[in-house]
């Protein structure tokens, strides 16, 4: 079970931060909640549920996170699939132990 964040780290977190945070959660499933819409997604695009996964335990967050209107933070990490664009997961990153996913898109080159 993932460890709940120090109130300093959660009143500000950062990229760096939101990745760290995810990738520990999620090593156990158990840690991820999946959204309905999430689910939708992934199977409308054809990407494996091992690859939302594996962009949660491996994937980086390039953009600071930002506090949704529950005071969660929320963050895109994303992870580049061998010959084809990226996948990113829309995260929610609970205080205490557990993630979100709220949504699964294909990542297009910026």
């Amino acid at each position: 079970m993932g460890k709940v964040i120090n109130l300093e780290q959660w009143l500000s977190l950062f990229a760096g931060d939101a990745e760290a945070i995810i990738h520990e959660r999620a090593e156990d499933a158990s840690n991820v909640i999946w959204g309905f819409h999430a689910m939708e997604q992934w199977n409308q695009r054809a990407i494996p549920i091992q690859e939302v996964l594996d962009t949660l335990r491996q994937g980086k967050v390039k953009k600071a996170p930002v506090r949704n209107d529950d005071g969660d933070w929320e963050a895109v990490i994303q992870k580049r699939r061998p010959g084809t664009n990226a996948v990113g997961v829309v995260t929610i990153i609970y205080r205490e132990n557990q993630l979100f996913v709220k949504t699964v898109e294909e990542m297009f080159d910026d």
